[in-house]
Formats: structure tokens, C-alpha cells, sequence
């Protein structure tokens, strides 16, 4: 779900911002494994640097002028050393993954991020890329790559202890049993929230829980906000407000 949302987001870019799919493809392209950024303990190399900056704006509507912006601003030369400084910069120090948050994100892509059924994440991930090209939907085509492809462009120790490590017995909370709470607290009211563009979270994550939800869910979705929607959208914090303590 997480990459079709991210093919449908960057889609939704591309249709606002045509002229810049061209200008993505030619910096990608000039990325070559010889290109890293590191924080001394994490490495990203090659084209999938591109691939993690653009995780953390293409999922946020808010950055889209600021990519675009970017794109036009190296249409006609692109500065790789300049590019590199700033991914650097972003992806280890305003975006902050640092060693501890990398081991944790990677830990929780195998358990519950991606349907990775306890393979090692290189393993699942070819297999969806696999499934997604049987569908027509070649993933490699597309002009950025999405967190998985990122993965396979990381250096990390915590890769090999993530995919070798035995984590036990999945005990993540049923759907079936917050149906089961809902029945013994029928004045429980779950509020959800989703957003179109977001591609981490995307709304068709839901779709089945809120069908089996009732009542007792009050769902919306945010058709123009991507990830940033718990800071943007006035409603979610009104809701919150009324429903709590918070003043």
C-alpha cells in the first residue's frame, strides 16, 4: 500500500509540476555509487540518495513548492557537491536520523511498515517490486523511488541484525479485538483521520477497519494534505480539544 500510495502521490506531483520529472531523472542520473552521504555510522550512496530526500517532502503537500522551486532552480546545471552538502545536511541533522532512529525504522519496516512476513527486508521488498511489475505497475520506471528502494542504496549494521534477528511472536493489537472492546464499550468513539497525499499513512490503510468499525468510529479523510495534516488541519486539533482536557 505504502508504495502504491507513493506512486499516486508522485504522480499527483508530476500532473501539477510536468517539467520537473525531466530535471529528477537527469539529477538521479548523475548519482553514482561513488556519491555517499554519512553521519559516521549510517551511509547513503548513489541515486537513492535522491530517494530518501524525497521521502520526507513528497509526502508532505506543504513541500511541494519548495521541491518544485529546486527543480527549476537546477533545470539547466545541476551542482552535485552542492546537492550532496545539503542531503547531508537534511537527512542527518534537520531530518535527524541518526544511528538509533535508523535501527528502529528498519526493525518496524520488517515487523509492521511493509507485509514482510518475517523475510529479510531485501527478500520482501524484491518480491513486492516483483509483484508490482507482474501488474503492470513497473516500480522501476518511476522517476523516485520510494523507501524500500532507499534500502537497498543504505549501509547500515543495522540491517543484517534486523533481518537475522528472531523478534518472537507478532503481538501487534487485532483488528478483531478493538471490534471486541468497541461491543463491551458501545459509547467508545475512535476519531481517525487520514490524508490522500500521504504517503506513510495512506488512507486506504483503513478502508476495511473503518467498514467493520460502525458507529463507533468517526473517520475522515483530508483530499489536499499529506503527512502533515496532524499540524495543519484545524479540525484535528478542535476535535481533540473538545474531546479532552486541553484548552
Amino acid at each position: 500500500m505504502r508504495l502504491l500510495a507513493h506512486k499516486k502521490n508522485l504522480d499527483s506531483y508530476l500532473e501539477q509540476y510536468p517539467e520537473d520529472e525531466s530535471v529528477i531523472r537527469n539529477i538521479k542520473d548523475s548519482l553514482t555509487d561513488k556519491d555517499f552521504i554519512t553521519d559516521g555510522t549510517s551511509k547513503i550512496r548513489g541515486r537513492a540518495i535522491f530517494d530518501y530526500v524525497s521521502l520526507f517532502t513528497f509526502g508532505f503537500k506543504e513541500s511541494w513548492m519548495h521541491c518544485h522551486n529546486y527543480m527549476v532552480h537546477n533545470k539547466d546545471k545541476f551542482n552535485k557537491r552542492e546537492f550532496l552538502n545539503f542531503a547531508n545536511f537534511f537527512i542527518f541533522k534537520n531530518v535527524g536520523i541518526q544511528s538509533r532512529e535508523s535501527m528502529v525504522n528498519i526493525v518496524f519496516n520488517r515487523l509492521e511498515g511493509y507485509e514482510t512476513n518475517k523475510k529479510p527486508l531485501s527478500v520482501a521488498y524484491n518480491e513486492i517490486f516483483t509483484e508490482l511489475k507482474k501488474s503492470g505497475n513497473n516500480p522501476y520506471k518511476w522517476p523516485i523511488g520510494e523507501e524500500a528502494f532507499g534500502h537497498f542504496g543504505l549501509d547500515h549494521p543495522a540491517l543484517e541484525k534486523a533481518d537475522k534477528v528472531d523478534f518472537g511472536e507478532f503481538n501487534f493489537l487485532k483488528i478483531k479485538d478493538v471490534y471486541k472492546g468497541f461491543k463491551q464499550n458501545p459509547n467508545l468513539t475512535m476519531y481517525l483521520y487520514s490524508s490522500s497525499l500521504d504517503t506513510f499513512s495512506p488512507p486506504e490503510m483503513y478502508v476495511d477497519f473503518v467498514k467493520g468499525a460502525g458507529k463507533n468510529v468517526k473517520y475522515k479523510n483530508f483530499e489536499e494534505s499529506g503527512h502533515e495534516s496532524i499540524f495543519t488541519e484545524s479540525e484535528i486539533l478542535e476535535t481533540l480539544k473538545k474531546v479532552s482536557r486541553l484548552k
